[in-house]
């Protein structure tokens, strides 16, 4: 039995800049937009609010979302929604709270992540029909897509070295009786060459249950992977797992800060580690509390991480590395977060 991206999510489960609140009227007649803003998606309300980073004054459901909202993409002045439900990317302009055009995939797609390969190319991930799709986001075209062997993507990508990095995962799941247990045949990522837009590797993972949540690329180069028990480490050069990273639990969304400090959340907080050495520097045990820590951006100093179950976001001054005053509610379900300042 398959499960609907938004249900995919849910298993995945201080501030800077002293610049006064913009208060003249936008083109909507609405107040303008702060300077520095932050925009969380809620994928239960399919809303998204505002939150003045000066002031940490939330404006909620500043705009709405399509169904099952997966992603917010922010490249410079404009942000792409990514909805699996409607199958489509919605290109907004959050400042002026507007929609500025919608790009429809094909039905039965689901799509859960958008990366930029370069310019207006990007590569578009497929939960449902377990492909990858190559678009063209001026032209909102699909230029190609390459179907995935085995399993569905659902971890997001990583683009280095001319290639896209892509998790995916196959399973099967029990009834209400097993509480819906997973049975797991595959677990791995997906190496695919992006000049010829073919597979050219698939790096499998010793263990059928790894669960591949999340893909990044450190400043360095090499691909970090979240898996049951931390992270694995994929060296571009060769595409073969060269380390693992143990943290006793599933590693979900990580964030660099630079090349000797990186973050990533585990349930109870942020665990963080020298992505050059590998070494762990907060494990679980020191995890900087967040309870029910989801996805989260580094944004000027400072981590936000979201709450799926509690409906907040939690701020984490990353100087001290600790929580930076009482958790900031927002909408229902958020499950990502942009930042769109003045200066863009």
């Amino acid at each position: 039995m398959r499960i609907l991206p938004l249900m995919l999510s849910l298993s995945l489960l201080a501030l800077s800049g002293c610049v006064p609140p913009t208060t003249s009227p936008d083109t909507n007649g609405e107040p303008a937009a702060p300077r520095l803003a932050m925009y969380v998606m809620n994928g239960l309300g399919k809303t998204i609010d505002q939150v003045d980073l000066e002031t940490l004054k939330v404006t909620p459901s500043v705009m709405t979302t399509g169904l099952y909202p997966n992603q917010l993409l922010t490249l410079g002045k404009l942000t792409y929604l990514v909805n699996s439900g409607d199958h489509n990317l919605i290109k907004l302009d959050l400042r002026a709270r507007k929609t500025l055009d919608t790009f429809n995939l094909p039905n039965g797609s689901n799509p859960m992540t958008l990366e930029v390969i370069e310019g207006d190319k990007a590569l578009v991930v497929n939960y449902e029909s377990a492909d990858v799709a190559f678009v063209n986001l001026a032209s909102k075209a699909v230029e190609a897509t390459l179907d995935l062997p085995k399993g569905q993507p659902g971890g997001g990508v990583a683009i280095a070295s001319g290639k896209a990095y892509v998790a995916a995962v196959d399973a099967t799941y029990g009834g209400p009786e097993v509480d819906y247990a997973p049975t797991y045949t595959f677990s791995g990522v997906y190496v695919i060459d992006l000049a010829t837009r073919t597979l050219a590797k698939t790096i499998a993972f010793d263990a059928a249950d790894a669960n591949p949540l999340n893909v990044s690329v450190s400043p360095e180069g090499k691909i970090f992977v979240g898996i049951k028990d931390g992270l694995a480490v994929i060296d571009p050069a060769t595409d073969t797992v060269i380390e693992s990273i143990s943290f006793g639990t599933q590693v979900g969304s990580v964030q660099y800060v630079n090349a000797t400090k990186a973050y990533g959340s585990v349930y109870s907080g942020l665990v963080s580690f020298n992505p050059s050495t590998r070494q762990v520097l907060r494990g679980t045990e020191q995890a900087i509390a967040v309870e029910g820590a989801g996805s989260f951006k580094i944004f000027r100093n400072a981590a936000y991480v979201t709450n799926f179950a509690k409906d907040t976001v939690t701020v984490v001054d990353l100087a001290t590395e600790a929580a930076s005053g009482s958790p900031i509610p927002v909408g229902d379900g958020p499950q990502d977060i942009t930042f769109v300042t003045a200066e863009d």
